[in-house]
């Protein structure tokens, strides 16, 4: 569901439900991305030897990690962390950098799905709310249309709320 297509408060549920299991789905699919070492505890000499649940890439000019995982509406999906500098500063070129980077990814999707679910608690109140001042709204159009301004107020609102 895309939010455009949110008419009801089951469909801002629904949204706000999906954007829960994106973060879940990624979170647990990195989660399970573990370390590996050799006996003597130290590491491996191939990179993509210190990790399993994983794979490594070049592609484009540039190294990936990824994951993937069974989504619950979109069958198989990939996840990618980009080890090149970027967003997490410095180049993710040894296990230790990779496990940070790995956590925190983990730990941006962690926040965001808090985020998701914290508007998921609130999201039936605020559309009430809402609700209650676009009924007031309608009110007001349905009473230009009596004087014949009704036009005049509908463009008035979408423009006031820049809606286009």
């Amino acid at each position: 569901m895309e939010y455009n297509d949110i008419r009801t408060h089951e469909d801002a549920r629904a949204r706000m439900q999906d954007g829960i299991d994106y973060y879940n789905e990624r979170i647990t699919a990195w989660g399970q991305v573990h370390r590996l070492r050799k006996k003597d505890g130290g590491d491996f000499a191939v990179l993509s030897k210190n990790f399993d649940n994983c794979r490594f890439y070049h592609e484009y000019g540039c190294n990936k990690l990824s994951v993937t995982f069974k989504s619950k509406k979109h069958g198989y999906e990939t996840d990618y962390i980009y080890l090149d500098s970027g967003y997490y500063g410095d180049r993710a070129d040894t296990p230790d950098k990779i496990e940070e980077v790995i956590a925190t990814t983990i730990a941006r999707y962690t926040e965001w799905r808090d985020v998701d679910a914290r508007g998921l608690a609130k999201i039936d109140e605020v559309l009430t709310g809402i609700d209650e001042k676009l009924a007031e709204l309608r009110r007001t159009i349905e009473d230009g249309r009596k004087d014949g301004i009704h036009y005049a107020v509908q463009y008035y609102i979408k423009n006031k709320l820049g809606i286009f």
